[in-house]
């Protein structure tokens, strides 16, 4: 594993495993990824700031995408800019955030987006703004073109500071009151994705909920009791293969009650037994 703190850092390490033909996967704090119990094979490149180096513009903020994206929420809060607070409380750095197209109340990272800064897979560096990364749903085309997101700028709108930091305030509280702090019980946030349908925005939460998946328990690893879609580490000897036998079974759950397909927000990296699309390639 190479952890790199500064962009520039960053940006040497992946052009030096590039010119080496050295296969590599990236990642930010790792907050969605569970990792097979017998590693990976690939060099781990890990972007984390230590200290937050955001930029302020007018009413344009800019970060390196190794970046906490919650320390961006709060600068933004701080500074009288409203459009991220809805990520209040959301793990992860930013890097990870724009690649997976992070979201939550009905909002999403890419809507306050202006450009990002990619290096490409030939080594070129370009801006771009967000219609060019076709961003969906908890998705975006960044890692499968297999560009690397070095910073981010976000456009947002001004508003009373005091006002923000109060909406934070409560997001944070209803945060700790749905969900684990994952610093004490480990888990990779909400497992799968809600579901997109002609009659709205189903939640996978919801589904999993009426299937019966809170009972559920495979070896150390079960499902939160406050929350259908987020799974904990229940016991000292909870494997990888464990989280990921339960999520078969849960999403099995689903379909068998309502026929649908649950997709995964969650990334699985490696060699799991009986495992399909596990990733081994650039990742947030």
């Amino acid at each position: 594993m190479i952890t790199c703190s500064a962009v520039a850092q960053f940006e040497n390490v992946i052009k030096f495993l590039r010119d080496k033909s050295i296969s590599f996967i990236v990642i930010g704090e790792g907050s969605n990824l569970v990792v097979s119990d017998s590693g990976v094979k690939n060099v781990i490149v890990r972007f984390v700031s230590k200290e937050p180096d955001i930029q302020l513009n007018g009413c344009k903020i800019t970060a390196p995408s190794g970046t906490s994206l919650d320390e961006v929420v709060l600068f933004a809060a701080q500074n009288g800019l409203k459009g991220l607070n809805f990520a209040s409380g959301i793990p992860g750095t930013v890097g990870g955030a724009v690649c997976g197209n992070a979201g939550a109340f009905g909002q999403q990272i890419s809507d306050s987006l202006f450009y990002i800064k990619l290096l490409g897979p030939t080594g070129k560096i370009r801006i771009v703004e967000p219609e060019a990364l076709n961003f969906n749903y908890r998705d975006s085309n960044i890692a499968q073109n297999g560009d690397i997101i070095l910073s981010v700028t976000f456009a947002l709108l001004p508003e009373d500071p005091d006002a923000l930091l109060y909406e934070r305030k409560n997001i944070l509280k209803e945060r700790k009151e749905k969900h684990p702090d994952y610093k004490k019980i480990p888990c990779a946030g909400s497992f799968f994705k809600n579901i997109e349908s002609e009659d709205g925005r189903k939640a996978a939460g919801a589904l999993l909920d009426q299937a019966g998946a809170k009972e559920m328990m495979v070896g150390g690893a079960a499902v939160f009791e406050k929350h259908a879609n987020i799974i904990v580490k229940k016991s000292k000897d909870c494997s990888s293969q464990d989280i990921f036998d339960l999520s078969q079974k849960m999403a099995e759950s689903v379909e068998k009650k309502f026929g649908i397909e649950l997709q995964r927000e969650v990334l699985f990296v490696g060699e799991f037994k009986d495992g399909k699309n596990q990733l081994n390639r650039c990742i947030w």
